[in-house]
C-alpha cells in the first residue's frame, strides 16, 4: 500500500515489533552498492501493529512510503539485524527493488540474490 506520511510517523512505525525496513535503505545495509536517496520509505509491518500505531497517513498512489502489510496469522519472515536495525530478508528486499523504474535497483536486486 503506497501512502503519504511524515518522517516522524514513519519512525513510529519502524519502532513496532513487527517492522522490517526494505527498499533502497535496506539494500544498502545488506551490502548493495547503491547510494542513499530521498526516494521514500519501504516497510514491512503486521496489520495488527499498523492498526494500533498512533500514526496518521493517507493512501496515495504517488505517496513517499510503501507499507507492505503482513497478515497477523502469517508466520513472519526472519528479519536481518544490522547495527540493531531490523531489515527484511534479502530476497524480499530484492523483489521490492525490482518494482523500481531505476535499472541500478535491478542490478542491486540481482546482486543481493547472488550473495
Amino acid at each position: 500500500m503506497r501512502v503519504e506520511l511524515s518522517r516522524a510517523d514513519f519512525e513510529c512505525l519502524v519502532g513496532c515489533a513487527s517492522a522490517m525496513l526494505s527498499g533502497v535503505d535496506a539494500a544498502i545495509a545488506l551490502g548493495a552498492q547503491l547510494s542513499a536517496s530521498d526516494a521514500g520509505f519501504e516497510l514491512y509491518l503486521s496489520e495488527g501493529d499498523l492498526a494500533v500505531a498512533p500514526v496518521a497517513f493517507v493512501a496515495n498512489p504517488l505517496g513517499s512510503a510503501v507499507l507492505r502489510l503482513l497478515p497477523d496469522e502469517a508466520e513472519p519472515p526472519t528479519a536481518t539485524l544490522v547495527d540493531g536495525q531490523r531489515f527484511a530478508p534479502a530476497a524480499a528486499v530484492a523483489l521490492d527493488l525490482l518494482e523500481s523504474d531505476d535499472p541500478r535497483h535491478w542490478i542491486a536486486a540481482r546482486d543481493l540474490l547472488a550473495s
